[in-house]
């Protein structure tokens, strides 16, 4: 389910094939994450008639992301791509653009839009399969935003009020005591990796 152990503390073993390819970083604050994430798990408990289950900080892979950033580096010797996704929103077009420059590919329209609906890169999806507990919210919560989504509007399960039904509105409660150490933890890691982001002209 996730590409970086959990616990910073556990072995990871670069995979050979990992070398064949440019690696990017999609990032986003976690001031926005963490509190989306938060949204999304309780309206699903909710939309489910589930008892609210306490969140794993973990599970939110910005310290993940952060250690694969740094191996990265380490492996290449340079800095590897950083988008910040908040770009991707602001301004898709000049976002693309400059991403494609810093590869090295040429831009094409087409990336801005695309058709809703299945697509087969998601068949990565279905293995390895993600903890029994988010089966389902995987499917009918971060999936269908995909499905559905015509482009790289900010407007998925967090910009609806609810989730898959649910009643709870957005921002309803404060955070979780632990969700909320762990955003606070992972901003320093988030701002280390958006410094090198690549700048939108």
């Amino acid at each position: 389910y996730y590409v970086m152990p959990a616990e910073s503390a556990s072995p990871f073993e670069w995979p050979a094939e990992w070398d064949l390819f440019e690696h990017t970083f999609l990032i986003r604050s976690p001031l926005r994450q963490v509190p989306s994430y938060v949204k999304v798990m309780r309206g699903a408990e909710h939309a489910e008639g589930l008892q609210p289950e306490e969140l794993d900080p973990t599970e939110l892979g910005v310290a993940q992301l952060h250690r694969l950033f740094g191996e990265v580096g380490r492996r290449t010797g340079r800095v590897p791509l950083v988008l910040d996704v908040e770009d991707l929103w602001h301004d898709p077009r000049s976002t693309l653009t400059a991403y494609c420059s810093a590869l090295g590919v040429p831009f094409d329209e087409a990336m801005l839009s695309w058709t809703p609906g299945w697509r087969p890169e998601l068949r990565a999806l279905a293995h390895p399969a993600p903890p029994a507990r988010l089966r389902a919210r995987w499917s009918e919560v971060w999936v269908r935003d995909v499905l559905e989504s015509t482009g790289f509007q900010q407007a998925g399960s967090t910009q609806r009020g609810g989730v898959a039904g649910s009643a709870v509105a957005a921002d309803a409660a404060p955070l979780p005591a632990a969700m909320e150490a762990a955003m606070h933890a992972a901003l320093s890691l988030y701002e280390e990796m958006r410094a090198h982001k690549i700048r939108i002209a």
